[in-house]
C-alpha cells in the first residue's frame, strides 16, 4: 500500500501530495516518488549538451551557441548598385527604384501591397496564426476535449465493483473462492463419518479460537491486514504524555506549581512567672482527663503527715507528731493546746 503523507502525534513528518515530478519530467532511469506515494522511473530521455549546430542534433541549441556561430560568419550584404549591375549582367534589367514592382523570379513579391505580397509568396503574417502556432503548448489551444482526471468522471457502463463496494467481503477461503451465489464450500477433516462436512465459524472469544467482526476504531485491507484506525482525530479525548504537568507522573507534592505557604511547626515555650507556655506534672499533683488538681492525698504525701480538719482539733494522743515545748506564759486549761 503506497504512503504519501505520514502524520504522527499531530505533526506532518513526510507530505508528497504536493509533488509534481512524473515520469514524464524525469531523466530516463532516475527514480523517485510520486504525490500518490508510488515510486516512480523516470522516462524522460537523457540529452547530451553540446556545442555544435546540426541538423541532426537532438539536443536544445543554447543561445549563446547560435550567437557565437553568426559571429563567425562572414555576411556581406550587397548594396542596390551591385544588384543592379548584377542583373545587367544577367540581361533582367535594372530594378525599379520607384513604384515598380519587382518580380519574384527577381528576387521580389511581385506586388505593391502587403496583402499582395503574401499571396503571391504563400506566406501568413504572424497575427494571422494562433498562439500554439509558436508556442506549441497544449494550454494554448481553444476547444481542447475534457479529459478524465479520475474513475468517477467515467460512465461505469461496464459494472466494474470498486474495493468499498467489496469491503468486508472475502476472495476465498483456505483457498475456495465463492459460487456464482457468494457461497463458500470448504471442506473440513472429521466433520462426519466420511470426513468431510460444511464448517460453521465460531465466534471467537477468550478461550475460543474463531472468527470476529471489523468494529469501530479497526481497518483492515485488500489483503486481510488489520490496523488500528489510531489518528490524532481519533485520540482527541486522550491527553498526549507530554501535555501533562511533571506531577502526573511523580506524584511528588514539590513538582506542584502555585503551593500554599505554610508556617513552620510551632513550638511551646516552657511556661515562666512572665511567659504563658507549657508545664509538665510532677510531684503531689494529680492530672485527670487534662484537668490539674490537688487533692488531700496530695497534700498529706506532701506534709508528711495529717493536718487538723478543725478548728477544734486536738494534738494530743497518737496523731502529736512533735514535741511542743510549752511556755509558762501559755495558760494550758484541762492539758490541751487549741489552735484558733
Amino acid at each position: 500500500m503506497a504512503v504519501n503523507k505520514v502524520i504522527y502525534d499531530g505533526a506532518t513528518l513526510v507530505d508528497l501530495t504536493g509533488d509534481t515530478v512524473t515520469a514524464d519530467n524525469l531523466a530516463a532511469g532516475v527514480k523517485a516518488t510520486g504525490a500518490d506515494g508510488k515510486p516512480i522511473v523516470g522516462l524522460l530521455p537523457k540529452v547530451t549538451i553540446d556545442t555544435e549546430l546540426s541538423t541532426t542534433s537532438t539536443n536544445p541549441v543554447q543561445n549563446k551557441t547560435i550567437t557565437a556561430a553568426l559571429s563567425n560568419l562572414d555576411i556581406d550584404i550587397a548594396t542596390n548598385d551591385e544588384i543592379d549591375n548584377a542583373l545587367n549582367v544577367a540581361g533582367s534589367g535594372d530594378l525599379p527604384t520607384t513604384g515598380g514592382i519587382v518580380p519574384i523570379a527577381m528576387g521580389g513579391t511581385g506586388a505593391t501591397t502587403t496583402a499582395g505580397a503574401r499571396t503571391n509568396l504563400g506566406v501568413s503574417a504572424t497575427a494571422d496564426f494562433a498562439n500554439v502556432a509558436f508556442s506549441g503548448v497544449y494550454d494554448d489551444l481553444t476547444g481542447r476535449p475534457a479529459i478524465p482526471s479520475q474513475t468517477s468522471d467515467l460512465a461505469n457502463n461496464s459494472g466494474y465493483i470498486t474495493s468499498s463496494a467489496l469491503s468486508g467481503y472475502v476472495k476465498s477461503v483456505n483457498g475456495a473462492a465463492p459460487d456464482s451465489s457468494g457461497n463458500v464450500t470448504i471442506s473440513v477433516s472429521g466433520g462426519g463419518s466420511s470426513g468431510g462436512g460444511n464448517y460453521t465459524l465460531p465466534t471467537a472469544s477468550s478461550s475460543t479460537l474463531g472468527g470476529v467482526k471489523i468494529g469501530a476504531g479497526l481497518t483492515i485491507n485488500t489483503s486481510g491486514v488489520l490496523s488500528a484506525d489510531v489518528t490524532a482525530s481519533t485520540l482527541t479525548a486522550y491527553a498526549k504524555i507530554t501535555d501533562l504537568s511533571a506531577v502526573a507522573k511523580t506524584g511528588s507534592y514539590n513538582d506542584l506549581t502555585n503551593k500554599p505557604t505554610i508556617p513552620a511547626a510551632y513550638t511551646l515555650p516552657n511556661a515562666t512567672s512572665s511567659t504563658l507556655g507549657g508545664v509538665k506534672v510532677g510531684s503531689n499533683i494529680s492530672v485527670s482527663d487534662g484537668t490539674i488538681s490537688v487533692t488531700k492525698s496530695n497534700v498529706t504525701s506532701a506534709l508528711g503527715y495529717t493536718p487538723a480538719t478543725t478548728n477544734n482539733a486536738s494534738f494530743t494522743g497518737t496523731t502529736m507528731v512533735q514535741t511542743l515545748t510549752v511556755s509558762s506564759v501559755l495558760n494550758i486549761p484541762g492539758g490541751s493546746i487549741w489552735i484558733e
